[in-house]
């Protein structure tokens, strides 16, 4: 099963480029803000969606579920391993 997702990239790169103009100020805060809101949603999503009843009955919503959970606790890594990464750099 493929989820069909929102990746045309010339919608990305306008969203993107609209977002850039509000950024005031990158730090070390707003860096473990980005993974701490990506932990609280992926919890969110283990409390609230993968133990909803009707999600559990239907295999293919469990399916999504599960992979949409995987994709914020990716998103968490990725976010973290940036973070070790401009610590430490190579």
């Amino acid at each position: 099963m493929q989820l069909e997702t929102y990746d045309k990239q010339e919608y990305i790169d306008e969203d993107r480029a609209e977002a850039l103009t509000e950024v005031d100020n990158i730090d070390e805060f707003t860096k473990h803000e980005a993974m701490d809101r990506a932990w609280i949603y992926g919890d969110m999503w283990d409390q609230f969606i993968l133990t909803n009843d009707f999600v559990i009955t239907n295999e293919s919503l469990y399916k999504q579920a599960h992979m949409i959970k995987s994709a914020i606790y990716a998103f968490y890594s990725a976010v973290a391993n940036d973070c070790e990464t401009k610590k430490n750099p190579s």
